[in-house]
């Protein structure tokens, strides 16, 4: 005993496996629909980056990044020339802390010399 579906059950139920349907092809590809207002945003952030992707300006500027970046990996490139930098920078640094402390040093030497020559100095004229 089967009952004849009207039209509009048969819509109903054609509805409802279509609107299934695309909330799982959707939540495959990684777009979760139970809030929209999320969806919504997420798209308009994408369309934002397709713009700026778009930009003749923007792409010249990621070319000139990449060139750069390849730039500083080469062996012989502009990293090579900022690490010899660099350790010619902390060199710099530790000549002029061991001159401080050896500079200081030698003062401290020099005052504890004169201090014991001035003792040495008051207790032989003492009778």
């Amino acid at each position: 005993m089967t009952a004849a579906l009207s039209r509009a059950d048969l819509e109903d139920i054609a509805e409802r496996a279509a609107r299934k349907a695309v909330q799982q092809t959707l939540l495959t590809v990684g777009i979760d629909v139970s809030n929209p207002l999320v969806v919504q945003r997420d798209f308009a952030v994408m369309r934002d980056i397709v713009g700026s992707v778009r930009d003749a300006n923007f792409r010249k500027d990621l070319e000139h990044a990449r060139t750069w970046r390849l730039e500083m990996e080469r062996e012989d490139g502009a990293g090579a020339d900022l690490d010899y930098a660099r350790r010619r920078r902390k060199a710099g640094e530790a000549i002029r802390s061991k001159g401080v402390m050896t500079a200081v040093g030698v003062m401290a030497t020099a005052a504890l010399g004169a201090l014991w020559l001035g003792l040495q100095q008051l207790f032989a004229r003492v009778p």
